[in-house]
């Protein structure tokens, strides 16, 4: 009995893909920060408003009961770093995704609760809070949240897409630097004489 409802999935792919027929995918939303303005794409069957404010900040509002997104347990947050590399013992967040109420979901970019772009005790990162390494292209996070029932969401409810922020070096790295390249100058200068 197993064997033939599985043979019957395979064989109803194999049908919608000699039509040209895409298998439905997941539906949902994702946040995309490539720009100066947060946008929000959502899929045909999301019916909840999708909000811009002001341009760093956007956020969409679940429509109970028959939205892309189930209601959301509100514990947890992601934090969108720019590397799990410790800078001064403490981690650079570049953006957030947070449920503000348990039929919102917002995403801040360059901004964390902490102040703008304020490093964080990598501690922060423990449940039931998630962290995530930005990379530039669409990352689903849906898995770190879950409905009001503690089911965590499908895949695809919730993604987000966001520039790679360029790596500002520390003050005492330019400062090693320039040391250095003082080093060399005066070396080279002392041969010469």
């Amino acid at each position: 009995m197993k064997a033939r409802r599985w043979w019957n999935r395979v064989a109803g792919a194999l049908a919608l893909a000699a039509l040209g027929v895409a298998p439905l995918a997941f539906a949902g939303i994702t946040f995309n920060d490539l720009t100066d303005t947060v946008t929000v794409t959502l899929t045909p069957s999301c019916m909840g408003l999708a909000s811009t404010f002001p341009s760093e900040s956007a956020s969409y509002i679940i429509v109970s009961n028959h939205d892309c997104i189930p209601i959301l347990d509100t514990s947890g947050e992601v934090f969108i770093l720019e590397s799990f590399t410790p800078v001064n013992g403490r981690l650079i967040v570049s953006d957030l995704i947070f449920p503000i109420f348990p039929a919102e979901i917002q995403f801040g970019s360059d901004f964390d609760p902490f102040g703008a772009r304020d490093p964080i005790d990598p501690s922060v990162c423990a449940a039931p809070n998630h962290c995530v390494v930005e990379d530039g292209t669409v990352q689903d996070v849906s898995s770190f949240f879950h409905d009001q029932f503690g089911a965590p969401l499908p895949p695809g409810s919730i993604s987000f897409s966001s520039d790679v922020e360029p790596t500002v070096p520390e003050p005492a790295s330019i400062l090693l630097l320039g040391i250095g390249l003082a080093g060399i100058a005066f070396a080279r200068r002392r041969k010469l004489h």
